[in-house]
């Protein structure tokens, strides 16, 4: 039988997902497969089935059929009414917040998922699950809950930009095209989408004019530096296309040796460098965010901390611009959300 957990004591906070070893998986499988069979009952307790699937979905967060299920015992709990759903998170997103704060990820997504049963509709919440998938490099979760919550708010600015991170990183672009330019219609001050827009546009033709065997032309091509070169073939070797060796460009170069060297911080710094000169706010904050999960360094916790700082007065310029030029109701309080 499915228990509730409880909040009386709290894990020591830690800012990745734990992976779970084979006893661990197999006992989240049992609770998975006792879910399933009570789902099945005409009495069935919606509310603790919900309980023993974020359980799982929480534990091992890379398995999408546990957030699958999450969700379609959710909706079917709207549909049938079979318990009374508050339309009001049972505990302050705040707490959330504080551990969004302290990267304890883990944490928020156990939460998060837990809460997503007193507000099946509220995007903020799905929003932090999501993300909190994708720092911890889950992005079909991410994904996932994204268009969960997309499903109730179709216009959410931070739901539409996670599905977008998501899709872009399993190279789903046309479909990440798409959700930057919701982003980009519901926030049109915020600088962001365009840029991905654009990056994106680009990987599609280069990678279009690679399997042609073809070379994009510079109308096609943003930035020479966003951008890989081939090199030149080799002597002797002019006739045979397969000869040419693709030449990275520097911000490749830093996140190949991220991915060579997880524990590298040099390489952390070093990337969250190239984007902050191009004040890419959002991704030197993400890519300081997982420099921490490898590396304990208090240079990467202080870099992070300026970062976020300079992304946060980023968004406030943003807004204050926008209701100047703008000056309706929503776009003051949108200038107020990001000066709270």
């Amino acid at each position: 039988m499915c228990r509730e957990s409880s909040h009386n004591s709290r894990p020591t906070p830690s800012p990745a997902v734990s992976r779970l070893n084979a006893f661990q998986r197999r006992q989240v499988e049992q609770q998975y497969e006792q879910a399933m069979q009570r789902m099945q009952a005409a009495d069935c307790d919606r509310r603790q089935v919900h309980q023993c699937l974020a359980n799982c979905a929480s534990a091992d967060p890379a398995s999408v059929q546990y957030g699958e299920a999450l969700l379609r015992n959710l909706a079917r709990t709207a549909e049938r009414g079979a318990e009374s759903v508050p339309s009001r998170p049972a505990v302050s997103l705040a707490a959330l917040d504080d551990m969004e704060e302290s990267q304890d990820w883990g944490q928020v997504l156990k939460m998060g998922l837990e809460l997503l049963w007193n507000s099946p509709r509220n995007g903020d919440i799905f929003a932090r699950v999501a993300n909190a998938c994708l720092v911890s490099n889950h992005p079909h979760s991410a994904l996932l809950y994204a268009q969960g919550g997309l499903k109730a708010c179709p216009e959410h600015a931070e739901l539409n930009r996670l599905a977008a991170r998501a899709l872009t990183v399993l190279e789903r672009f046309d479909q990440a095209i798409h959700h930057w330019r919701v982003v980009e219609q519901v926030t049109p001050r915020d600088d962001e989408p365009p840029r991905w827009i654009a990056a994106l546009i680009v990987e599609q033709t280069r990678r279009k004019a690679a399997n042609s065997r073809d070379v994009p032309s510079e109308a096609d091509v943003a930035t020479e530096d966003d951008r890989p070169q081939r090199t030149a073939p080799p002597p002797g070797g002019e006739s045979e296309p397969a000869a040419e060796t693709l030449k990275l460009t520097p911000r490749q170069r830093m996140e190949q040796a991220i991915t060579r060297n997880p524990q590298d911080e040099t390489a952390y710094l070093q990337l969250a460098d190239y984007y902050e000169q191009r004040e890419q706010y959002f991704e030197a904050q993400q890519t300081l965010s997982k420099g921490r999960q490898f590396c304990d360094s208090p240079t990467l916790i202080e870099r992070w901390e300026t970062v976020s700082l300079l992304r946060a007065q980023q968004q406030v310029d943003s807004a204050r611009q926008w209701a100047q030029e703008r000056p309706t109701s929503e776009a003051f309080e949108l200038v107020e959300q990001r000066e709270a």
